[in-house]
């Protein structure tokens, strides 16, 4: 039998189900994409360019990647019931194994200490998938009608997109990695 989200509200469902949960790990995401913000500037700052692409990459691809990956793929149906996309939990899973992918190789690159080449490239292809994904959830976002909700995540997703872009950047250039 299908709980509905009342149900789960009331606690007549399991708790995994529950929306909150989904948006209880968005939030998390959200902040320790603000970490990984926080730290690239402060290394930025100081002209610390491979660091601030390091560190960034591990907070706000590798941390929010694996905690995108557990949202989407591990808690799906809290996060499918949260979205309003009860229709697609396929579609919601694929985000997060492609969230999960790229999150445990942030990890590798960091910890393996793979250099600026790899925090470089990981942390581009993340902010691009970031930014494709951005795209679309306006789109979405118009077709639905906008809230003050989606506007601070709309905000906030292209925030994490341009400083983890711009951090990549600087230290492919700094570094002189081609194509830069």
């Amino acid at each position: 039998m299908q709980e509905t989200l009342g149900e789960v509200q009331r606690g007549g469902g399991r708790w995994w189900d529950d929306p909150r949960l989904s948006l209880a790990l968005m939030i998390t995401t959200y902040v320790f994409a603000g970490i990984g913000i926080g730290i690239g500037i402060y290394f930025l700052t100081g002209s610390k360019y491979l660091e601030a692409a390091r560190w960034s990459m591990l907070f706000m691809v590798g941390v929010v990647g694996i905690l995108s990956m557990l949202r989407h793929s591990i808690f799906w149906k809290s996060d499918t019931t949260r979205a309003g996309a009860m229709n697609e939990p396929f579609y919601i899973m694929e985000l997060g194994f492609a969230n999960g992918a790229m999150g445990v190789l942030a990890f590798f690159a960091f910890f393996g200490r793979w250099g600026v080449g790899s925090a470089v490239v990981l942390s581009l292809t993340y902010a691009l998938y970031l930014f494709l994904a951005l795209v679309l959830f306006v789109v979405r976002t118009i077709g639905k009608g906008v809230t003050g909700l989606r506007i601070f995540t709309i905000s906030f997703w292209f925030l994490q997109v341009a400083f983890l872009a711009t951090f990549a950047i600087v230290a492919a250039v700094h570094f002189r990695l081609s194509p830069f």
